[in-house]
């Protein structure tokens, strides 16, 4: 782990990884409250580290400092849950597996509301401790193996829950994150550092502002003729939703769709997007099929109820203005259940 100044976090993280872990590194880079003390109780492998705005490069130090056979990475505002120490036990035994993605929830309100609306997504946080892993990317880094990166198998036995996105954390991370992503910009023309600009704007509430640079993204990538990732799409239509410009969300959704056919948030917003511009049985059709894609695509970041609970509820708001009260009730029982 890296951290810094998360008195408020590290003893759950650190509680809920102890009973399954041989060694815990802790990379400090600049506390000045009493996250370092917190982690004494834990461990005695605890580094200082000179920060130097690159979390790539703090990272790579902490895994130099491993001994173990496997590294699992996390940050202070997350937990561990553990659902199996057995099958983990036989997962880690497989020698032909190098690393595993592991699902993380990330929780939006409270931690008490976390099984209510999380996003879902799957990142490699569990692999073996060889050098030719490293991290890479200034903020955002990601975890790379030298030449070609397979597909992770999931390892279903543990999951993350992320708390990073709550309402009393968001603002200050993402002013800080906004700040490094900026100076980086200055630099740099890469699109990714555009789309990591505009989500951190949209978590600020600038959404105007998001568009302009999620769009900048966009155009970016294809100018390299490269695929703009569905994360770009994703937050494109929020932001159109969430700005009520339906009309405009209406003319491309089509299109985002046909890019990415089987990721359920954008047939999702479709529904939306149709519900609001009151073309009900359409997105009748839209949320049925969100039920069937459901929620497990490990490739796409999804929030919890697309593919469930939200889809249900807005059957039963379309069913409801088309006049057909009890089918409608029947999909607002669904919801409730799922």
């Amino acid at each position: 782990m890296i951290v810094k100044d998360e008195e408020s976090n590290i003893r759950r993280c650190l509680d809920s990884i102890k009973s399954i872990i041989d060694e815990i590194i802790i990379v400090d880079t600049g506390s000045s409250d009493k996250t370092k003390d917190i982690c004494s109780e834990f461990t005695d492998k605890l580094y200082d580290y000179q920060w130097n705005g690159n979390f790539a490069d703090a990272r790579n130090f902490s895994i130099q400092k491993a001994s173990s056979d496997w590294i699992l990475w996390m940050d202070a505002d997350e937990e561990l849950y553990i659902k199996s120490i057995s099958r983990l036990k036989e997962n880690l035994d497989l020698e032909e597996i190098a690393f595993f993605s592991i699902k993380m929830l990330h929780i939006l309100v409270t931690a008490e509301d976390y099984d209510k609306q999380p996003y879902i997504s799957y990142n490699y946080r569990l692999f073996r401790n060889r050098l030719d892993f490293k991290f890479e990317g200034a903020i955002h880094e990601k975890l790379l193996l030298k030449g070609q990166m397979e597909e992770a198998p999931i390892c279903n036995c543990i999951q993350i829950l992320h708390y990073g996105y709550s309402e009393n954390s968001v603002l200050k991370k993402a002013n800080r994150n906004l700040e490094l992503l900026l100076e980086k910009k200055n630099r740099s023309d890469e699109p990714w550092l555009d789309y990591h600009i505009a989500a951190e704007l949209y978590r600020l509430q600038d959404y105007e502002t998001a568009f302009q640079f999620v769009n900048q993204s966009i155009v970016g990538f294809l100018s390299q003729g490269i695929l703009p990732p569905s994360l770009a799409y994703k937050l494109k239509y929020d932001l159109l939703i969430h700005s009520n410009n339906m009309e405009h969300a209406y003319q491309g959704i089509e299109k985002a769709i046909e890019l990415y056919p089987d990721y359920v948030e954008l047939h999702f917003y479709r529904g939306v997007i149709l519900y609001f511009l009151k073309q009900y049985e359409t997105a009748v059709k839209a949320f049925t099929y969100c039920l069937i894609l459901g929620e497990n695509n490990p490739h796409y970041l999804i929030r919890s109820g697309s593919g469930s609970s939200h889809a249900y509820y807005y059957l039963g708001e379309c069913y409801t203005k088309m006049g057909m009260h009890a089918i409608a009730q029947a999909a607002y029982q669904q919801a409730a259940l799922s």
